[in-house]
């Protein structure tokens, strides 16, 4: 299937203005080093998530092979700051699960959920998994089932 007209500019759009944009994939990440959403309760946590989701749908259409290598770049940089414990998150520990925190931690999850979609690399959709895990680990052991 190929689009034209309209919907072929706003995929082109997305993916050379936004998608290959490795500034802001990282931005999007270093909310997870900086944790400061807890002092308004903000969402800025689920930016990635979200734009990691557009992104693979872009790239499971165009097939655009730069497009891959940036959103496995971002994938590496955000496996970087799970915690530990497991945890992913833009909010302190003292201000975890307060406004949007458990919204923002569901979208790093989908986020990567659809990278593993195309994602080449098996030892790589491992770590992934792993990382998952451990974040619904962390999130169980404080919230329940």
């Amino acid at each position: 299937m190929a689009f034209d007209g309209e919907i072929q500019r706003a995929i082109d759009f997305l993916q050379k203005e936004v998608y290959y944009d490795k500034k802001l994939w990282a931005t999007f990440v270093d909310q997870f080093r900086l944790q400061d959403d807890g002092y308004n309760l903000g969402w800025r946590g689920e930016y990635w998530g979200k734009a990691m989701r557009g992104a693979v749908l872009v790239y499971q259409y165009s097939k655009d092979e730069k497009l891959y290598e940036v959103l496995n770049e971002t994938v590496l940089d955000m496996l970087t700051v799970a915690e530990d414990n497991g945890r992913f998150s833009c909010y302190s520990v003292k201000d975890e699960f307060k406004g949007w925190d458990m919204w923002s931690r569901k979208y790093v999850l989908l986020g990567f959920e659809y990278f593993i979609e195309i994602c080449r690399d098996e030892e790589l959709k491992e770590k992934i998994i792993t990382a998952l895990c451990k974040h619904l680990d962390y999130i169980i052991e404080h919230v329940g089932d």
